[in-house]
């Protein structure tokens, strides 16, 4: 497994530890930083996930640096990394990776050089030691289990075929999600590492990559994992997106293939977004190893390319239709993480990325991306954060004035989702509802609006006519539409006009920011009593085509 280190120069690690045992009588190891450019042939190395619970008293930095490579002190490392480097050693191995002591934690070059190996990194590693049940560097995952105080346990005596005496415990627990779990970041760690040896609050588990399809080697209590929405521990790629299947090249075009591609890394980005990071900058980063990983399954030579700022570029229609979890939306942040058309540029849980697949269709888009461009933080780590103010989205689209309606709680819509008014052509200057949408928000910002600046919408009956002048202004970009049968829908983002462009006219402008995506659905009714023939024709008209005498035109999304 030992790789040639000037054939890995841009994909190995800068640094690793190395451990030597001290003499035979004497406790502990002596540590070392050493450089791998020094060595002729990457060794064979051991890396660590864990849970920092806070900053670190030791770290690497370009004050300590050269004093690392010299030694560092067993004895002043945290309890979960003097048992990473005790378990590294007792497998036999002399090398072992640590982020908190192999990457300069000052350097910020460093840093995203570092974190845009990580699918080497801990792809490559002999395997990865993760300390699930430390909730800080400083727990240790070594010390013995023992049950709760109030756990009721029941331990049955046995034999075996071979008359050996054994026992099993048998217990029922309330198995809480593992602290590392929780965690943005030890998701890649886990996802990228080939095998890993799990040290869990109940037991230690072998996972392997490989053998995602059978069963883990555990040391008791359960074969399987307890199950929760932090936890993955594979990929589980579907058959045509695996290295290993014979599908993968011939049907890197077919709609399955795509269809895979993208609930498979639907599933992860709900995953990964469930978990909290103590820097939220830190959101577009914590999934960059990831995104490389299914970035090389698509059949483009400049996989870089691909991705932009979270989103898939070849599906990026479907990409711009992410939406956050309405009980987990939050203010937008301080401090820049990504352009508002990508999910990295808010925090909460992301459940779903796309509408319903089954029938986005691509006669059915109606927007028409004409450039999508971002400038790197940092050239080295093309799946990495994206420079502030650089990234632009520039569309060609249905666009109509529209207006926050707030949260319904009765009628026609979902309890509790937020609604948009839809005002249609030339309807903005009298401020008529012609039609009305569920939205979901990305951040708490229409929330926070002065109430005056609400409008106040009767949801059931009525709604249309309603004066809007005093809403909330927005304007409403459609990304798709379809029909089915006697079915209608269309879906899309929701905008306000960028601060750069002062106005006082909300609807003027060509730049805009967004602020979350609507939804609509309805179906064809039957003529109402006393209802004429064209009154009835105009109604169904006005239902089913809120866009249709929309002349498309050009904006920008910043």
């Amino acid at each position: 497994m030992a790789a040639s280190a000037a054939q890995h120069s841009d994909m190995a690690p800068a640094r690793l530890i190395r451990i030597v045992d001290l003499s035979q009588g004497r406790e502990g190891h002596f540590l070392r930083l050493m450089n791998v450019s020094f060595f002729e042939v990457l060794p064979q190395y051991v890396a660590l996930s864990y849970c920092w619970g806070g900053d670190q008293a030791l770290k690497c930095t370009r004050s300590n640096r050269m004093s690392l490579e010299q030694k560092i002190p067993f004895a002043d490392l945290p309890l979960t990394l003097r048992d990473a480097v005790r378990v590294c050693r007792q497998a036999g191995f002399d090398y072992i990776w640590i982020d908190a002591l192999c990457i300069l934690q000052d350097d910020t070059d460093d840093q995203a050089q570092e974190i845009a190996k990580m699918p080497f990194i801990y792809g490559s590693a002999a395997f990865t030691i993760a300390a699930s049940r430390a909730h800080s560097a400083e727990e240790g995952f070594l010390a013995t289990r023992s049950l709760p105080p109030e756990a009721k346990a029941f331990t049955l005596k046995y034999k075996d075929p071979k008359d050996r005496i054994g026992a099993v415990t048998l217990v029922q627990l309330d198995i809480p999600p593992e602290p590392i779990d929780a965690r943005g970041w030890t998701l890649q760690e886990r996802l990228l590492s080939p095998r890993t040896i799990e040290y869990g609050t109940w037991q230690t588990r072998y996972i392997c990559q490989e053998s995602a399809y059978k069963r883990d080697y555990t040391d008791g209590w359960r074969r399987d994992a307890d199950y929760n929405h932090l936890r993955k521990d594979t990929l589980d790629l579907k058959p045509p997106l695996r290295d290993d299947s014979n599908e993968q090249g011939s049907h890197r075009s077919s709609e399955k293939f795509s269809t895979d591609f993208l609930r498979d890394w639907d599933q992860v980005l709900r995953t990964y977004t469930s978990r909290q990071l103590t820097k939220s900058t830190d959101r577009p980063l914590a999934i960059s190893g990831i995104a490389e990983r299914f970035a090389s399954i698509l059949n483009i030579d400049d996989v870089g390319s691909c991705y932009v700022a979270g989103l898939w570029k070849p599906y990026l229609h479907l990409c711009l239709m992410w939406h956050i979890d309405r009980d987990a939306i939050a203010p937008r942040p301080a401090e820049f993480q990504g352009p508002s058309w990508s999910w990295t540029s808010v925090n909460g849980v992301v459940p779903s990325s796309y509408p319903s697949l089954d029938r986005w269709k691509p006669e059915n888009i109606t927007l028409e991306v004409l450039d999508c461009a971002v400038d790197l933080a940092n050239a080295r780590a093309p799946f990495g954060a994206v420079r502030p103010g650089s990234a632009r989205l520039k569309v060609r689209g249905r666009l109509a004035p529209g207006a926050w309606a707030g949260t319904t709680s009765t009628g026609l819509l979902d309890r509790g989702k937020k609604t948009v008014a839809f005002f249609g052509k030339n309807d903005s200057e009298s401020g008529t509802v012609v039609g009305m949408a569920g939205m979901f928000c990305d951040t708490t910002e229409l929330d926070e609006e002065p109430a005056a600046a609400r409008a106040s919408f009767g949801v059931a009956g009525g709604a249309a006519g309603r004066n809007t002048r005093n809403a909330a202004s927005v304007m409403v970009l459609e990304v798709q539409h379809y029909t089915a049968g006697a079915s209608w829908g269309c879906c899309g983002l929701v905008l306000r006009r960028a601060e750069c462009e002062p106005s006082d006219n909300p609807f003027e402008g060509s730049v805009f920011r967004r602020v979350g995506t609507f939804e609509y659905a309805t179906h064809r009714e039957g003529q109402r009593t006393g209802e004429s023939q064209d009154e009835w024709e105009r109604r169904i008209e006005t239902k089913f085509s809120w866009f249709k005498n929309i002349e498309p035109r050009e904006i920008e999304i910043l």
